[in-house]
């Protein structure tokens, strides 16, 4: 169960992903055209400037800044740390990724891109608009998921082994810290059987001979 529910999310984060990517991509081009020109003249440009001429391959940047962003562990659980840790991963897989991409357009342009030669400041604005726009996208997945847990849903229940105070200071910490998505549900008691039916709170379903 807890490995199906991370694989929901973990493909739920690429989803979203790529598709912030994906704007990106497209933003990146229009800004660096329709709104950088004026300050950063392209060179060698006749005519208007067309998307299938000089913008990144929406297709090669969505799939390599993907594979950068798995690369730099940007889709690592990261309950326990802080936001600050998950943002550095995304500044690594975007730089990465970026680079990466840069070198991937350029080496294949005549074999797959017909030629296609995008600005180098293009690439610049991609990074920004990458590095703004994920944070704030993780930032509130993270808030959002945090609130919901606290309200009680999405929650993954398990069981705790062992009655003592080891246990009940797991239990509490658990209990107290609801964004983490874990709800201890009963205890199973570290003695080979017991009487006992109840420790802090939660019920004991047997001990260590009735595990399974």
């Amino acid at each position: 169960m807890l490995r199906q529910r991370a694989r929901f999310f973990r493909t739920m984060l690429l989803l979203c992903d790529g598709l912030l990517v994906g704007g990106a991509v497209v933003a990146s081009f229009h800004l660096r055209f329709h709104h950088l020109d004026a300050w950063l003249p392209p060179r060698n440009l006749a005519g208007a400037p067309r998307y299938a001429e000089h913008g990144i391959p929406f297709v090669a940047a969505v799939a390599v800044m993907l594979l950068a962003f798995g690369w730099c562990g940007v889709y690592r659980p990261r309950r326990d740390q802080r936001f600050v840790v998950e943002l550095g991963a995304i500044l690594r897989g975007v730089l990465v990724g970026t680079a990466a991409t840069f070198g991937f357009v350029a080496f294949f342009s005549h074999a797959l891109f017909d030629g296609r030669d995008p600005s180098r400041v293009q690439y610049l604005v991609l990074a920004v608009l990458l590095i703004a726009g994920m944070g704030l996208w993780r930032g509130l997945f993270r808030a959002g998921l945090r609130t919901i847990r606290r309200r009680g849903w999405n929650l993954r229940h398990v069981a705790i082994i062992g009655t003592g105070r080891l246990g009940q200071i797991v239990s509490r910490t658990l209990t107290r810290n609801s964004w983490t998505g874990i709800s201890p549900g009963y205890f199973i008691s570290h003695h080979p059987r017991t009487g006992r039916a109840e420790c802090d709170g939660l019920p004991v379903h047997g001990g260590l001979d009735q595990l399974e």
